[in-house]
């Protein structure tokens, strides 16, 4: 079997997976109490697609599926 591995950058159209990824990302790191976590968890799709807009994001996909995210950003 063959996996496909990929790095894409996301737009603000990919805002739904962006904030899929990132919710769960922050639970699995900090749970569903950090308050990091109950902040971005009441975003809005705005929020999400502003975020995307205002920084570089990048999805991990192995056979299309995202497992992870890379974001950079210019201090």
């Amino acid at each position: 079997m063959t996996v496909t591995a990929r790095v894409t950058r996301l737009t603000e159209s990919d805002w739904r997976l962006f904030g899929g990824v990132r919710l769960r990302a922050l639970t699995d790191s900090l749970g569903a109490d950090d308050p990091q976590y109950r902040h971005e968890s009441t975003f809005t799709a705005a929020q999400w697609r502003r975020r995307l807009r205002d920084h570089a994001q990048f999805a991990a996909l192995l056979d299309n599926r995202p497992v992870g995210l890379i974001g950079a950003q210019q201090e």
